[in-house]
């Protein structure tokens, strides 16, 4: 929970540092910057479960702020030990299979936006050995000219018993 207040924290900290634009947002912005980051998170996901590497790559901002965090342990990673870790998994599973059980997402600015996520993944190695788990993922979005991209945040995964 202290992570998740961090990562907010952050988000609040970032929007009154880089946006110069209003705080107040229409109904109609908040809508609309909602249904956009909610597709960018199931694009994610899209993208993965059809193996598409690259595509994947198109939805997290490269940008030097990039970091996420794989908890428990708390390490933070750059972008680019993140891309080689998606990458190993690409390799390392037959299929990924994430279902999201729901995703919230609250706009603080038309430039960034914070979102918090339930879901469960099923993983299947290479060799048949099947992983499931329910996972919770917090992160900050960053509209940039080629759309929103995810620019941190952090996932924590817990095995499912009776596997």
């Amino acid at each position: 929970m202290t992570r998740l207040f961090f990562i907010c924290l952050l988000a609040v900290a970032l929007q009154s540092v880089y946006c110069q634009q209003p705080a107040q947002l229409t109904d109609s912005q908040r809508t609309a910057i909602k249904d956009s980051v909610t597709q960018l998170k199931y694009r994610v996901w899209d993208e993965v479960r059809a193996k598409h590497f690259e595509a994947t790559l198109n939805c997290f901002d490269d940008s030097p702020e990039f970091f996420w965090i794989f908890t428990p342990d708390s390490t933070i990673i750059s972008h680019d030990v993140f891309v080689a870790m998606l990458k190993g998994a690409f390799q390392d599973y037959r299929s990924i299979d994430v279902v999201w059980d729901r995703i919230h997402v609250e706009p603080l600015s038309n430039e960034y936006a914070v979102y918090t996520g339930k879901y469960h993944v099923t993983n299947i190695d290479t060799s048949g050995k099947v992983f499931k788990a329910i996972g919770v993922e917090t992160g900050i979005v960053v509209h940039r000219p080629a759309g929103w991209k995810v620019l941190n945040g952090q996932t924590f995964e817990a095995p499912l018993k009776n596997q």
